[in-house]
């Protein structure tokens, strides 16, 4: 076996070259993975704050559809708000979905709390007059609710007006309680005011 000479390899310039480039590419990537990061998480709170509104506009929306009245005074011309909505209305049937002579009313109440969350609290009253007599105009005042739930985290402000059969909400929420992080959205809801049902 003859040994050869003339072997070439890898001067150790090339290595230091080739080492260089691995490097420089490394640090683009990563340099690019922190730049993503950072542009994420500095997007972070406008999404939990979209997300806060969202949660809580699909409660509220869900209660508004199904009501026939609302504590909000309807100013024509103005708008008139409020911190606080409360909704009202009748089903006419059962648990078991039979359908009954006397309603079952429904009262909802949503309250900004200062914990920077919604309060929602619900009242059922079986309004048979063989069991309950004349029904109050406000009978839910007189009444523990039957549920109280909360709705978002961070939300710093909540208003509502009507005008006609429309409500508008507007919601504010401020994740991490600081002023650059709010978002603030406008939703209208239809609202079956009683007359409507009446015809």
């Amino acid at each position: 076996m003859k040994l050869q000479i003339n072997q070439k390899g890898f001067t150790l310039l090339e290595l230091l070259l080739g080492l260089a480039i691995e490097a420089t590419i490394i640090l683009v990537i990563a340099g690019a993975i922190f730049q993503i990061t950072g542009i994420t998480m500095g997007k972070r709170p406008q999404f939990t704050a979209l997300e806060d509104i969202k949660a809580a506009y699909l409660q509220i929306s869900e209660d508004t559809r199904i009501s026939a009245d609302t504590t909000l005074v309807d100013v024509e011309g103005e708008s008139e708000e409020a911190s606080t909505l409360g909704l009202d209305w009748t089903s006419w049937y059962n648990e078991a979905g039979d359908l009954i002579s006397y309603g079952i009313l429904h009262h909802v109440e949503y309250t900004l709390l200062p914990t920077e969350k919604i309060q929602r609290e619900y009242w059922q009253l079986d309004s048979d007059p063989e069991i309950n007599g004349e029904t109050p105009e406000n009978w839910w005042e007189s009444l523990s609710a039957n549920s109280t739930t909360t709705i978002g985290r961070y939300i710093s402000e909540i208003t509502f007006s009507r005008e006609g059969s429309i409500i508008t909400v507007a919601i504010t929420s401020t994740p991490e309680g600081k002023e650059e992080t709010a978002e603030q959205r406008n939703f209208d809801v239809y609202v079956r005011i009683k007359e409507e049902l009446i015809q």
